[in-house]
């Protein structure tokens, strides 16, 4: 290995941003061990377990063991591609991406190389102490895309980690992730839900392709199910099924954080302690020691104040989860919602909040790169139509940041902004919006009014397969997409920035912003470790930065500053190699502040290469453009 790290050909994160180190572990719970949040499970799948990787600030420890370089290290470092598993993962990968992309090149020459790349966090470090015994961390879920696993955005999670925020990454087990796989709880009480083992959605072909097979390690191994990238039945049914294993997923580990947080470990909880596995119970003393400084550190007990955040289809899936939460079921009983809270979930005691009461209006949420399909079918239009929770309180509660290539993604921006709207179920009448008004009130159950008075024609550059790799299905400007040309938001006046900037302070609407010069795959891990697969990206680590930078100033506007690290400017993330002089001098001036507003101005005393989405300036262009 020492050989291998000298020639460096071993793709290698870079350190954490922030001022403190990162611990990492992992959890595997058998949902029998849960309270549920919802009294219906997903029908004939069996959610056996529900596993995430938990970021968190933690206490010093050897550079050895952070650095992600290869070396004699105190622990046994964490390894991107999930152990024992990698060679199934890296096939995963290969087989999602593609034979003839760029990344399965790498893989044919350095197969075994790739096993090596290591976080740059410690295993089962000593969470950060020092703190009031009341002091309980800002803590974050995060959901991954398709082709995402719980390990796929580490970087991201990290380094809001290193920040001072506790970080939960999911592995959601309905066929999104490459390859995943579910223990067989060992002694199960309850089934979780009944009927087969399997994600993929009854009577559609690819599923029964994709069966979930169970190894000979009690293992069940979930596949990576596709489903065509068209308007059509075999789609909707697909990404719906998706969606109920997400959201039911989601309230589970509700249950365990608050579990968790109140001091208590779900009976079957699996720690993987990077060097092995610790079952509580058998070799229980240092799981138990590690999760008891949890307690009363993790921010579930007050209403609003878990933050939600995803990725793509993950976006879309906390969209989805919080509407659930928020709003009333539909009226029609024809109309079978893909999640169906229960109030009283979990009981509301000392140690725990209803999840009912913890999505409120005030609950923080972050949207990256933001995939509106998953939620235009039949059974998700009547949420699609409802407001974000938010947006009734403060706007600015939503932070919405996009990678270049999804913001010139005209018809997907289309239905962000829609979503991002006081009414995202206006009647427009025009063609551009008819895959978003497409199901009338008597097909939702919804009391909106928003018939289409004419028969649906899907627009298929919504749809359209993607012409590079990505982790989702995306319009491919190269191949004569629908795109934005660069001048649609051309640099504002002074006058309005001013009334911008007022806008804003009136919490009208939520922060949106895009990185120039990014794709889709940049605000995962995979624009850091393998660049020459992400097209239409620049400085993949100045990306990354701008995204963290952002977040980071939105959590301390949301409430949170007093206990998230001191920024000491988070400039000097974007690092000298891609700053001019200019930049450098502005630096200066600011060094040292607490915050770092400057994220959110336009224009010269901007950011380079961060470019603020006009909600309202959009508005206008694309009225221009169809009354044209």
């Amino acid at each position: 290995m020492s050989f291998l790290s000298r020639l460096n050909i071993i793709p290698q994160f870079p350190t954490y941003p922030g001022p403190y180190d990162v611990g990492s572990f992992e959890l595997e719970i058998p949902a029998s061990s849960l309270e549920p949040t919802s009294k219906t499970p997903p029908p004939d799948t069996k959610v056996e377990t529900v596993q995430f990787r938990v970021f968190y600030p933690a206490e010093k420890s050897d550079s050895a063991t952070r650095t992600g370089w290869l070396g004699n290290t105190a622990k046994k470092p964490i390894r991107w591609l999930p152990e024992p598993y990698q060679r199934e993962y890296l096939s995963g990968y290969a087989r999602f991406l593609g034979v003839s992309s760029g990344f399965a090149e790498i893989v044919s020459y350095l197969p075994r190389a790739l096993y090596y790349i290591s976080l740059p966090a410690t295993a089962n470090a000593p969470l950060l102490g020092g703190k009031l015994p009341e002091f309980r961390f800002p803590t974050m879920v995060f959901s991954h895309g398709l082709g995402g696993t719980r390990l796929a955005y580490s970087h991201i999670c990290g380094s809001i980690a290193s920040y001072g925020v506790i970080v939960v990454a999911p592995e959601h087990r309905d066929g999104s992730a490459p390859v995943s796989f579910v223990t067989v709880p060992v002694a199960k009480t309850t089934h979780a839900s009944g009927g087969k083992s399997e994600v993929g959605e009854p009577g559609i072909n690819e599923s029964s392709e994709n069966p979930s097979v169970k190894d000979t390690n009690s293992r069940i191994q979930v596949d990576y199910s596709a489903y065509p990238h068209q308007v059509s039945e075999e789609t909707e049914n697909g990404r719906n099924r998706q969606l109920e294993i997400r959201l039911w997923e989601l309230g589970l580990i509700y249950s365990a954080l608050s579990k968790i947080g109140a001091g208590k470990v779900p009976e079957g909880t699996i720690m993987s302690s990077d060097e092995g596995e610790i079952r509580e119970g058998t070799i229980g003393l240092e799981a138990k020691n590690l999760l008891s400084t949890f307690r009363g550190k993790l921010d579930v007990q007050d209403p609003g104040k878990l933050i939600w955040a995803g990725h793509s289809f993950g976006a879309a899936t906390m969209i989805q989860f919080l509407k659930s939460i928020y709003y009333p079921p539909p009226t029609k009983p024809s109309i079978k919602p893909l999640f169906a809270p229960d109030s009283s979930l979990p009981p509301n005691t000392l140690d725990a909040l209803p999840l009912s009461k913890q999505i409120t209006a005030t609950s923080p949420l972050l949207l990256l790169d933001l995939w509106c399909l998953p939620l235009l079918g039949k059974r998700t239009s009547h949420l699609f139509k409802q407001p974000l929770p938010q947006m009734s309180n403060n706007p600015n509660l939503v932070l919405v940041i996009m990678s270049e290539e999804f913001f010139r993604w005209k018809e997907n921006l289309r239905g962000v902004k829609r979503i991002l709207s006081q009414d995202p179920g206006q009647k427009r009448g025009t063609p551009h919006h008819e895959i978003f008004e497409k199901w009338d009130e008597e097909d939702t159950g919804d009391t909106a009014t928003h018939e289409m008075l004419k028969p649906f024609h899907p627009n298929k550059d919504l749809l359209s397969p993607p012409g590079s790799p990505t982790l989702e299905s995306f319009s491919n400007p190269d191949q004569g997409g629908q795109i934005i040309p660069p001048t649609a938001t051309p640099s504002p006046t002074p006058e309005r920035q001013h009334e911008h900037e007022q806008h804003v302070a009136k919490n009208r609407e939520p922060r949106f912003y895009y990185a120039r010069k990014s794709a889709h795959l940049s605000q995962s891990d995979f624009g850091i470790l393998f660049p020459v697969v992400v097209r239409h990206a620049e400085n993949p680590q100045r990306i990354l930065d701008l995204n963290v930078r952002a977040t980071i100033q939105w959590l301390r506007e949301a409430g949170y500053s007093d206990r998230l690290a001191k920024t000491e400017h988070l400039e000097e993330l974007v690092h000298d190699l891609y700053l001019n002089n200019d930049d450098k001098d502005r630096d200066k001036e600011v060094e040292g502040k607490e915050d770092d507003r400057r994220i959110w101005e336009d224009g010269d005393t901007g950011v380079q290469g961060w470019e603020r989405i006009d909600l309202v300036e959009m508005e206008i262009l694309e009225a221009k453009a169809e009354s044209s």
